[in-house]
């Protein structure tokens, strides 16, 4: 078991004859809303009234140990849990010592040329950040993986972001094993794309992730409805800045666009 999901907690079901356990808890305790959890494992026997989960961080433990009551609303039930340390947990180890508070003394005008440098870079970040897509590509996607199954799978990742609360939308590409996750600022996507290889379920299921290219290009190729004229006003009116309309070989038309945005 990696050390990166090392705070357990032990699980008691007051029922074990529903359908689905793991998965239920799996989501559960995945989400701050319904189980006041966060990322975590969860170590589930068929049959078994006990399960044991393991969080990332300690927080997500002392959150979901601090909840009154924990329950799954199901269909026609209410599956009822109690949560508690396992029989073999050891108090967490005491806190460091506090670094000490004694301070070098820096120059003055050397600490305005790092302030304006730092104030340089963030600015430079930002703005890449902003040009960059609001979109990430997750690839090699299994074709039994639920919806539900990667909205949480997103959710997961992000929780670990500078902006736990993005929102975002989910679209499942059939045929092509993608998925185009959807945020509201390039610096949300950027930073999910950063953040899923840290993810266990996204390394276990051999997925892949890289940001959605800007493109200046559309290919349209229903050509028996439209033609070269119709497309050009159809995007221009859309607020498309529209630079050609080319109908190539491959019985396509092709609209290229002024910019990528």
């Amino acid at each position: 078991m990696s050390d990166v999901y090392s705070y357990p907690l032990l699980v008691e079901l007051e029922e074990n004859d529903f359908p689905k356990i793991k998965m239920k808890l799996l989501k559960y305790f995945n989400s701050k809303k319904s189980g006041g959890g966060g990322d975590c494992e969860v170590d589930y026997q068929s049959g078994s009234r006990t399960a044991v989960l393991r969080f990332r961080t300690e927080q997500d433990q002392k959150n979901v140990l601090g909840k009154e009551s924990h329950q799954i609303q199901l269909d026609k039930a209410v599956l009822k849990m109690t949560v508690r340390f396992p029989p073999d947990e050891k108090t967490a180890p005491a806190a460091a010592a506090a670094p000490s508070s004694q301070k070098q003394e820096v120059p003055s005008d050397n600490v305005t040329k790092t302030s304006e440098v730092q104030a340089e870079a963030k600015g430079r970040d930002d703005v890449a950040a902003e040009e960059a897509s609001t979109s990430a590509v997750l690839g090699k996607v299994p074709e039994d993986m639920s919806q539900e199954v990667l909205e949480m799978l997103v959710e997961n990742i992000i929780k670990g972001m500078k902006s736990p609360s993005a929102s975002f939308t989910l679209e499942i590409i059939h045929g092509i094993s993608s998925v185009v996750v959807t945020f509201e600022t390039g610096k949300e996507s950027a930073d999910f794309v950063a953040r899923c290889p840290q993810n266990r379920m996204f390394t276990n299921k051999g997925l892949s992730v890289r940001p959605l290219e800007l493109t200046k290009q559309v290919a349209i190729e229903d050509t028996k409805k439209f033609d070269k004229d119709f497309l050009h006003l159809y995007f221009e009116n859309a607020g498309e800045g529209v630079e050609s309309v080319l109908f190539n070989e491959g019985e396509q038309f092709i609209v290229t666009f002024k910019d990528s945005q």
